[in-house]
Parts: C-alpha cells; sequence; structure tokens
C-alpha cells in the first residue's frame, strides 16, 4: 500500500513537473506574442505620419484636379455664350442688310410720288409713307440708325465721297449732298453714306487759269 501511494506521489511529482514546463512555455509564448504585438504597434505608430501625409497629398491633387475642371468649364460656359451672342448679332447684321436696299426702294418712291401725285392718290401716298415709317422704326429697335451727312465734315470711316465739288457756301471737306444713306449698328458701321463733298472754287478756278495759259502755249 505504502508502495502504491509512493508511486503516486511520484506520478504527480511528474504530473506537476510537466504542468511547470507547460507554463514555462506558454509564459514564453505569452512574452513573444506581446513583443511581436508591440513591434507591430511601433511599426504602425511610425507608418501613421506617412499615411497621413500620402492622405493629404491625394486629397490636394484630387481637390487641385476639381479646381481646373471647374475653371475649364467656366472658360467654357463663356465661351458657349460668347460664341451664340456673335452669332445672333451676326445673323441680325445680315438680316438688316437685306432689309436695307428695300427701305432705299421706299425712300425713292416717296420723293418720286411726292412730285408726281395726284390729290385722288394721297391716301395711297400716306400709306406707302406709313408702311416706310414702320420699317425704319423696326430697324431702329434694332440698333441701327442713320448716318448724319449734309453740313457734316467728311469721315472717311463712315461716308464714302463718290465726288468733289466747288462751293463757297460751305468748309472744305464738308458734305454737300447725300446719294445714298448710310447706316450704323450699335455704333459700328453697318453701311457706308455715298456723299457729295465740297471743295474750294478758288482753287478750280486755278485749275481753269492753268489749262488756259497751256492752251495758249500750245497756239
Amino acid at each position: 500500500m505504502k508502495k502504491t501511494n509512493k508511486h503516486i506521489d511520484e506520478v504527480n511529482d511528474k504530473t506537476l513537473d510537466k504542468n511547470d514546463g507547460i507554463d514555462e512555455i506558454q509564459a514564453e509564448n505569452i512574452e513573444v506574442t506581446d513583443e511581436v504585438t508591440d513591434n507591430k504597434k511601433n511599426k504602425a505608430s511610425e507608418q501613421e505620419p506617412e499615411r497621413i501625409g500620402g492622405e493629404i497629398d491625394k486629397a490636394q491633387e484630387y481637390f487641385s484636379q476639381m479646381q481646373r475642371i471647374q475653371a475649364e468649364f467656366e472658360n467654357y460656359r463663356k465661351r458657349v455664350v460668347k460664341e451664340r451672342a456673335e452669332l445672333i448679332k451676326s445673323a441680325n447684321e445680315k438680316l438688316l442688310m437685306q432689309m436695307l436696299p428695300l427701305i432705299d426702294n421706299f425712300q425713292r418712291a416717296l420723293e418720286s410720288l411726292e412730285e408726281h401725285v395726284r390729290p385722288e392718290d394721297k391716301t395711297f401716298c400716306e400709306g406707302v409713307e406709313i408702311i416706310y415709317r414702320q420699317f425704319v422704326q423696326l430697324i431702329e429697335k434694332n440698333g441701327v440708325k442713320p448716318i448724319e451727312t449734309v453740313g457734316k465734315p467728311f469721315d472717311p470711316n463712315f461716308h464714302n465721297a463718290i465726288q468733289q465739288v466747288p462751293n463757297s457756301d460751305v468748309p472744305e471737306h464738308y458734305i454737300v449732298e447725300e446719294v445714298s444713306k448710310g447706316y450704323t449698328l450699335n455704333g459700328k458701321l453697318l453701311r457706308a453714306a455715298m456723299v457729295v463733298v465740297a471743295k474750294p472754287e478758288e482753287k478750280e478756278k486755278e485749275k481753269e487759269k492753268e489749262k488756259e495759259k497751256e492752251n495758249e502755249n500750245i497756239d
């Protein structure tokens, strides 16, 4: 019986020794695990500023791209608005230019009617004049205005001189007659006015005298 108990005690001692060994191994494993965890934490803490810096750089790059896209879109929008305005302006200009000959014909018709009108045709003439005024009002609403001519100094930007005549009543290079009316569109030339410009009579007489002298010398 004593032997049996002794044997049991020896087995228990060995078991305890084994448990102690296992505890030591587990403790070592825990220490290793804790060390690995600490290393990972240290590495993560070291990499954290780099990661945050990288994310900030990406955010700034995305923001810069967004700003460029927004600026490009704004430029595109302005260009489209400008092109549309120029297209409308060009279309209006062409249409108004085509209307000017009609207005010229109405004006000539009115001048002719005033010279040859009969009393019974007065109502007809008044109707034609009303239509003419409606045309003039229509183009004026669209920015078209007639160019001033007679009694004004000649301006090559708005006038086209087709003839010069001696005239002592007005200064040199002043307009004495309007052959064809000119118009501006929003302050810019639409069609130049055809005019006759004055020149001094003295120069004309001097030329006549020079011609007479030349003829006398030939004779």
